[in-house]
């Protein structure tokens, strides 16, 4: 299985922001806490394939709030 790392997070997180959109991780969010989950889940056997991975990565990234834009995106 495939496992992302923070660096990874990051640069598609550079990647994907338009102009003007808040660029970082909020400082007080920790990257490798939310991807631990995520390879928790895969250690437990709760992931089945890669539509599993991909949305357990989404959803441990969105509940994590990391990038700094995600407040403004969730409505908070």
């Amino acid at each position: 299985m495939f496992y992302l790392t923070v660096e990874i997070v990051e640069t598609i997180h550079e990647e994907v922001l338009n102009s003007g959109e808040l660029s970082g991780q909020a400082g007080d969010k920790s990257p490798s806490g939310a991807l631990g989950r995520v390879e928790n889940r895969l250690n437990y056997g709760l992931i089945e394939d890669v539509f599993d991975l991909a949305a357990s990565y989404a959803m441990a990234i969105a509940q994590g709030h990391l990038p700094q834009e995600s407040w403004f995106t969730l409505g908070r």
